[in-house]
């Protein structure tokens, strides 16, 4: 993992924990004895106190929402989808296209380590484990702030709803892309 020092920037933290794939790195001194750990949580914590940065629009850092699932689609839909749920929960969007929540790999993985009693069937409905709908395992609401919103208010919300990301909305629910 990497080893940040107490005098790396939030920049460079930033940068090592999402090239490393890592919640967290451990902090140590110029000796290299451990004397902390630092987390995205932090990071988030901190961020409203970045000033210009924390002032810019969500717009300006978001990710577009190219990828969305259903809430009827299946489950084999995500593991399609690996990739991209192992980097931020996907939207879930409803049949009109409105965000109904929101699924990740934590969701997948209850459905996929949950203890099975008949086999490698979903033990409620008696189907394979590929047919349950994403909409019985998602997350609703999902967490979100409008376009327009600052980074900030944003980075606010994501630490009182201990989340790691919230999805960019129009007005009325639609997914901003």
């Amino acid at each position: 993992p990497p080893v940040v020092t107490p005098s790396t920037g939030y920049g460079d933290l930033a940068e090592q924990l999402l090239a490393s794939g890592l919640r967290a790195a451990p902090v140590a001194d110029a000796k290299g004895t451990l004397v902390g750990i630092v987390s995205r949580t932090d990071l988030i914590r901190e961020f409203p106190k970045l000033g210009a940065v924390g002032a810019a629009g969500v717009e300006t850092i978001q990710s577009p929402a190219a990828l969305t699932v259903r809430e009827t689609d299946r489950c084999a839909t995500l593991f399609a989808q690996i990739r991209a749920i192992e980097d931020h929960p996907l939207p879930v969007v409803d049949r009109r296209g409105r965000l109904v929540g929101a699924v990740g790999i934590a969701d997948l993985g209850r459905v996929l380590w949950r203890p099975v009693t008949s086999g490698k069937k979903d033990a409620r409905a008696g189907r394979s484990i590929y047919d349950v709908e994403i909409g019985s395992l998602m997350h609703s609401p999902a967490v979100t702030v409008e376009r327009g919103a600052t980074a900030t208010e944003a980075a606010r919300l994501m630490q009182r709803e201990k989340v790691s990301s919230v999805f960019v909305v129009e007005e009325g629910g639609r997914s901003a892309s």
